[in-house]
């Protein structure tokens, strides 16, 4: 039987797993380069993130329909914390232009890959699906059945059932069984060649009528994966139900991300679940709301090897919560479960139909994230606006909190926002990765980490059409952390000195708040009470000048808070007068250069080793490509700045950066980056004069002097 490809089932594959060991293979399913009805035009990009600290060579391979020849092979290098975007993927490896099916990826190190076939006929608007890979070796094998627990077949929706036959020879039967578990139908369907395989299944089982059904595919040859896809008849959105074994034992899930709530652009989400009992005697499923004020439970008997599905399980069919309520849910039984949900949204502009995303569960609490393990997600794509995708990032604390901190990395691997994640028992909160990272406004095949120091959680993130409000949700897979747990401040209230020039002093702060020194002290202050901040940060001053002045006032105010039994921390944020003083006092040149780096790296090494001397937790800043801001770009303050001493001063502040680098690490200094911001570059957190930032940007540089303090406290 040769599979036909359905060009209206748009694709969203994310895989977000780790490779642990070399030659590990994972199969993601839903690749695409292919026209289809009204113009549309469907094409695949595939994201891959190094998540090792050495560079690997990826292979990325792809089984096509039956049929259709399968290329070779394709080899791709990765540096040490690189994500890879490849836009459409199978023209650019392969050569293919009509064409469909199931990549492949592997290497020998740790991964985390997206796959996105989208509709790029209409970029104001798109709408997907998101399949849930398979490592190799959790293939489904002759003698075992995997289950796929969402199927409905109406004037509403359709299902297809998409396989891939890992092996020559496979061979599989097809059971479509109602919501009772009664079987309306078993087909065999067999592949000579390793190939990938899709039917609708009213042509598996004519006459089909299921308003709630799951699909059973149990493998007589070979090895398979695959999903079932529930698409709506109005939209052609739709969901995908991956194959799963069969669990046993008793059962305690969670189901994070449920919704009866409206949203931004006009949209308004609620959640519908599925619970299959995978037991041949009747259960009483419990759900137990999580990360909502008001915790409720209800009950719910599902037969033997039945399936129930409850509309909008926050809403009057489940919980009964108003509307405007978001959270997480626990199902609980003795008898082994396989649940799943669908958050949806009406289409917008009064069309019919839905647009919506699938939600998986988890172990509670084995599933949960841990101190000494990291989350990463990778394919994470932002911006704020009517167009494009905008990402949330939630998180639901254990039953004893969470304390951690979720890390932003571009497409180079290098960190561009760090912020504190601190939730109290069983919390439930979210927000744009714009709200995480205020410094961002916008971000593309990018990752996030999360590295928890005390607790556990469980993470998602919620990639969303801006245009349809269509989602999908990516889950990190717990690899071992390569974030260094850092060591906790002793007990007690602390004393900080901050120390360095106008953006320490606070010039700019149109809201008169102190610049970040005052901003930080009630953060501090909540989390250690009897604190105290003293600002010694002075307009205009150089490193040479801090060292003669600032610094000895320093070292006597540690030295009193430490009598009076406060813990001394240390901030220090340097360099930028420096670099004017360089070249609008001066000529740029190669030997003042290195001169004026030998200067100011022994300035720092001096002002960082007395800290340390003086018992002090140091934190130092990673300064900003000054000679992009529009004060230095307008060339009236500094008339005496050249343009070719400007690109001179992008490359000395590099040098510079180094060099603290290499001193932190020396002193046991944390870094704080504010290289990798756009605080000094957008006019919205910049003052009139362009140079120093406005209250909001103070707002943003607290966040990052917090964030960095936040785990150690």
């Amino acid at each position: 039987m040769k599979p036909s490809w359905h060009p209206l089932l748009v694709i969203l594959v994310s895989l977000l797993a780790s490779l642990p060991a070399a030659g590990e293979v994972w199969y993601v399913p839903g690749a695409a380069e292919s026209t289809g009805l009204a113009g549309a035009r469907f094409s695949s990009t595939l994201v891959v993130a190094n998540l090792s600290s050495a560079g690997v060579t990826a292979s990325i391979g792809f089984i096509p329909y039956d049929g259709s020849p399968t290329p070779e092979p394709v080899e791709r290098p990765l540096a040490a914390g690189q994500t890879l975007q490849i836009p459409a993927v199978l023209e650019t490896l392969f050569g293919l232009t009509a064409d469909a099916g199931t990549l492949t990826v592997s290497a020998p190190a740790t991964l985390a890959i997206s796959l996105v076939t989208a509709n790029v006929a209409d970029p104001a608007g798109t709408y997907g699906v998101s399949v849930a890979p398979l490592m190799e070796d959790s293939l489904i094998g002759a003698g075992q059945t995997g289950h796929a627990v969402w199927a409905t077949e109406n004037a509403d929706y359709r299902t297809n059932l998409a396989l891939v036959f890992a092996d020559p020879g496979t061979s599989v039967e097809v059971t479509a069984l109602d919501n009772e578990g009664k079987s309306r139908g078993t087909v065999p369907v067999t592949s000579e060649r390793r190939s990938s395989w899709q039917a609708r299944l009213p042509d598996l089982f004519p006459g089909l009528d299921l308003s709630a059904g799951r699909v059973e595919v149990k493998v007589i040859r070979g090895r398979v994966t695959g999903y079932t896809a529930t698409v709506d008849n109005n939209t052609n959105d739709g969901i995908a139900a991956s194959l799963v074994r069969a669990p046993a034992g008793t059962s305690d899930l969670l189901l994070n991300g449920a919704a009866n709530s409206p949203g931004r652009n006009g949209t308004f989400f609620v959640t519908d679940a599925r619970v299959w009992n995978a037991s041949s005697t009747p259960a009483v499923v419990t759900f137990q709301s999580v990360g909502v004020t008001d915790a409720r439970t209800f009950s719910q008997m599902v037969p033997a090897l039945g399936l129930a599905e409850i509309r909008n399980v926050f809403g009057p069919e489940g919980f009964g919560y108003p509307e405007g309520t978001v959270g997480a849910f626990r199902l609980r039984a003795t008898t082994p479960l396989v649940a799943a949900a669908l958050t949806r949204t009406p289409a917008p502009e009064g069309k019919k139909g839905f647009f919506g995303s699938f939600l998986t569960t988890v172990q509670y609490p084995d599933g949960l994230l841990v101190p000494g393990s990291q989350g990463s997600v990778a394919g994470i794509n932002h911006i704020s606006g009517a167009t494009g995708f905008r990402t949330n990032v939630a998180f639901l604390a254990g039953a004893s909190g969470a304390e951690g901190t979720m890390i932003l990395k571009n497409a180079n691997g290098v960190e561009v926002g760090r912020t504190p994640v601190s939730l109290s028992p069983d919390q439930w909160q979210q927000r744009s990765v714009s709200e995480w990272f205020p410094a961002v406004t916008s971000t593309e095949s990018s990752r996030i980490d999360l590295a928890l120091t005390s607790g556990s959680a469980d993470m998602y993130a919620a990639r969303v059409d801006n245009g349809t409000g269509d989602g999908v949700v990516l889950h990190p897979r717990a690899l071992a952390s390569s974030e260094p747990q850092p060591d906790k401040l002793p007990a007690g209230p602390l004393q900080i000195v901050t120390l360095g020039d106008s953006l320490t002093a606070g010039d700019g702060d149109e809201a008169e708040k102190g610049g970040y020194p005052g901003r930080l002290r009630p953060m501090v202050e909540a989390r250690r009470p009897g604190s105290r901040v003293t600002n010694f940060g002075l307009s205009g001053w150089t490193s040479n000048d801090m060292n003669n002045g600032q610094l000895p006032d320093a070292l006597q105010e540690i030295a009193r808070g430490k009598a009076e039994g406060r813990v001394p921390v240390a901030m220090v944020w340097i360099g930028s007068n420096d670099l004017w003083a360089l070249y609008e006092y001066g000529t740029g040149s190669d030997q003042g250069d290195a001169e004026d780096l030998t200067n100011y790296t022994a300035n720092i090494e001096f002002t960082l080793r007395e800290l340390s001397n003086a018992g002090a937790f140091t934190f130092v800043a990673l300064l900003d490509d000054q000679s992009k801001r529009p004060v230095a770009l307008a060339g009236e303050a500094f008339p005496g700045t050249t343009p070719e001493e400007l690109a001179r001063m992008s490359r000395q502040v590099v040098r510079y950066n180094t060099a603290i680098r290499e001193k932190a690490a020396a002193h046991k200094a944390t870094t704080v980056d504010f290289f990798n911001t756009t605080i000094f570059v957008n006019p919205a957190t910049l003052a009139d004069d362009g140079n120093h930032p406005n209250a909001a940007g103070y707002e943003i540089i607290t966040q990052l002097w917090f964030g960095a303090l936040s785990p150690r406290l």
